[in-house]
């Protein structure tokens, strides 16, 4: 039943497949190349853990997680250095409002070697339970204190390391744009989290070109009917189930980059394409919190 909302439907396990982008994109922006250091840097394996480098063991269990931030990067969209910029600075943001773990992902095209995965994860985890610091070895105790406390400015450091060499990608020539497929598959990621709290941040310009559907019309974003838009992602099984999660979107209606300087979106198509996917994301289980178009003014 569709409610310009559609009823949920029950999903099976979708496999981590994904897309490209539609019609028109580009290569990506000087400013959002990842360099040498930062791929280094998004390459070195697991992120620590204070606790288990503690060696306290079952003595000790490490605190549950309050908060997660899922960051989805789709590859295929070219992000202009501003964005990438203003990207980095709403995670570093959402990082120093305390203890967090944090998840980043990418889609790009549905090939052999480019599908949806998870890249990264790393916490910042939080203090010791106060009833049973006295029951702890000191000397490990100080050790633990001094990893968590440098552990959120070495999250945050990693994880703007891990973005940028993903958002370094070109934006290439792909046939297709399956954004809802990818946030299908991925929304399975967000649903296990046992955070209490949970924030997806889509960094996309939410522009699918697939054989679901099709946003673009020569390079444009065509006008369509939500409801029947929404109606093919039920019946194609393209509806996700995020946890109840707070959902945020960064770069959507982005022009490409080789777009004539005085290019515009019209607001008209705009909002009909935030209405789409605000109904897709509420049927998804999932609240949208904040629409960038392309810039998110809000915080996460």
């Amino acid at each position: 039943m569709i409610r310009q909302h559609i009823a949920i439907v029950t999903l099976a396990a979708f496999a981590l497949v994904a897309c490209g982008t539609g019609p028109g994109s580009g290569d990506a922006s000087d400013g959002s190349a990842a360099s040498t250091q930062d791929i280094a840097i998004a390459g070195s394996g697991p992120f620590e853990d204070c606790y288990q480098q503690a060696a306290f063991g079952t003595d000790l269990p490490v605190p549950g997680v309050e908060r997660e931030l899922f960051v989805i990067i789709d590859q295929t969209t070219p992000m202009p250095s501003a964005l990438v910029e203003s990207l980095s600075r709403k995670v570093a943001e959402y990082l120093a409002g305390g203890s967090a773990k944090i998840t980043v992902a990418s889609f790009s095209a549905n090939t052999a070697s480019n599908f949806a995965t998870v890249n990264f994860t790393g916490e910042a985890q939080g203090p010791v339970d106060e009833s049973k610091r006295n029951d702890l070895n000191a000397r490990k105790l100080a050790q633990l204190e001094t990893c968590l406390a440098q552990m959120p400015g070495k999250l945050a450091a990693r994880t703007d390391a891990e973005m940028r060499a993903l958002v370094s990608t070109d934006g290439g020539s792909f046939a297709s744009s399956e954004i809802l497929g990818s946030l299908t598959a991925l929304s399975e990621a967000v649903l296990v989290s046992q955070a209490r709290d949970k924030t997806v941040l889509v960094v996309s310009d939410m522009l699918e070109h697939s054989s679901t559907t099709s946003f673009y019309a020569d390079k444009s974003i065509r006008d369509f009917d939500v409801g029947a838009e929404l109606q093919k992602a039920v019946d194609r099984r393209q509806l996700g189930d995020f946890g109840g999660a707070k959902v945020y979107v960064m770069g959507a209606g982005l022009l490409p980059p080789d777009s004539d300087a005085a290019a515009t979106r019209d607001a008209a198509q705009l909002y009909t394409l935030k209405n789409f996917w605000q109904n897709w994301f509420e049927n998804s289980n999932a609240s949208l919190a904040g629409f960038g178009q392309p810039e998110l003014i809000s915080s996460l």
